[in-house]
């Protein structure tokens, strides 16, 4: 499978106040265990994924198995969210900062946060974040999935902290 084939830009999904009330206030930002932030992966970002045609992929069975919220001036080094299938962000706000998502060629394609906006790439791709120029905070809500059944969850983030995506 080709992972490049498998990267996808959605715009304008409605993100309801209360949802960034509550990722702001979740304790633990790289452990989500808030029910109604989970609820909304379930029914705003899943079938927004499932909507998309891929002949890469069966999107039809995808489930999500972990969650964070990411709320940051910083950048991000280089990293992927194997071993997860598909992994999705969404930006809850405007920010400086852009995604970078390395193509399997090296080419490199950026996306700026913008509010209503949600990545969706596969778990093997790598990317990277930079940070904010204007110290404005990015906030984002990350999901990844996996097929039923084969559900694996990591036991440490990109940057060595222990937790879940």
């Amino acid at each position: 499978m080709n992972i490049d084939q498998c990267f996808t830009i959605f715009d304008h999904i409605h993100i309801p106040d209360e949802l960034i009330n509550m990722c702001l206030c979740q304790e633990d930002k790289c452990f989500i265990t808030d029910l109604r932030i989970k609820a909304f992966v379930h029914a705003v970002m899943l079938p927004t994924i499932k909507q998309t045609h891929s002949p890469a992929m069966d999107l039809e069975s995808l489930q999500p198995c972990a969650f964070h919220v990411h709320v940051s001036t910083r950048g991000l080094a280089p990293h992927n969210h194997l071993p997860h299938v598909l992994t999705s962000i969404l930006y809850l706000t405007d920010a400086e900062g852009d995604l970078i998502v390395y193509g399997s060629d090296g080419s490199e394609f950026r996306v700026h946060p913008k509010a209503g906006r949600m990545v969706v790439m596969h778990g093997a791709m790598m990317h990277a974040v930079e940070p904010s120029s204007d110290n404005q905070l990015r906030m984002s809500l990350v999901a990844s999935y996996e097929y039923p059944g084969t559900q694996a969850v990591p036991t440490a983030l990109p940057n060595g902290s222990p937790g879940a995506y």
